[in-house]
């Protein structure tokens, strides 16, 4: 179970010149069998909104050489988790996602193809470092063991150790990610680039 967590930020918003605090999220605190785990800082479960079916849109940020490549709009991701388990063999996890990207920024000279390798690279690490800080604490911010239990029941039962199980957490889960430019309409405009600097 993963419940909000919420903090004050006091340099965001101004009346008068004057910080105006307001509330705002900041976190996830993780639950596994109603006990607690970890709390984990939004950037740390970066991941987890590409793996979320009701994430509707976000924004994709990609850098090139250590500045700022493109911006991307990334609609209704298409997220997988699938696990292959066979009798006698323990289970393999397999992560799946599929998304439609907009461009919203161009800062630099790039193909599509290149946009979209940069964005399967960004999207695939946001997902593996959220799954090592998933990894550290047994927190299963993916949900792994409760697909387990649903399309697997039998190997789940012989895999729980006390309610978990640990061999789902210690393991990398096979990835495959698929970004998808749908709309280049930047470069029709053949519009001229400022460097960024």
């Amino acid at each position: 179970m993963l419940l909000p967590s919420l903090g004050i930020s006091a340099d965001t918003w101004e009346v008068n010149r004057k910080p105006d605090p307001k509330l705002e999220m900041n976190g996830i605190y993780a639950l596994h069998n109603d006990v607690y785990k970890n709390w984990y800082s939004l950037t740390q479960v970066q991941g987890l909104k590409w793996m979320n079916h009701r994430n509707r849109t976000s924004r994709l940020i990609l850098q090139k050489n250590g500045k700022p490549l493109a911006t991307l709009r990334i609609t209704k991701p298409q997220p997988t988790i699938k696990i292959v388990a066979n009798n006698g063999s323990e289970p393999k996890v397999i992560f799946k996602v599929d998304m439609r990207a907009e461009m919203l920024e161009l800062w630099q000279t790039a193909d599509e193809k290149e946009l979209e390798k940069a964005a399967n690279e960004k999207v695939r690490g946001d997902i593996v470092a959220s799954f090592r800080y998933s990894l550290s604490n047994g927190a299963d911010l993916f949900n792994i063991e409760h697909v387990l239990y649903r399309k697997h029941f039998k190997q789940w039962k012989q895999l729980t150790n006390n309610g978990q199980i640990t061999y789902m957490h210690e393991q990398m889960p096979e990835m495959h990610v698929n970004v998808h430019l749908t709309d280049s309409g930047m470069y029709k405009l053949q519009r001229k680039l400022i460097p960024y600097d």
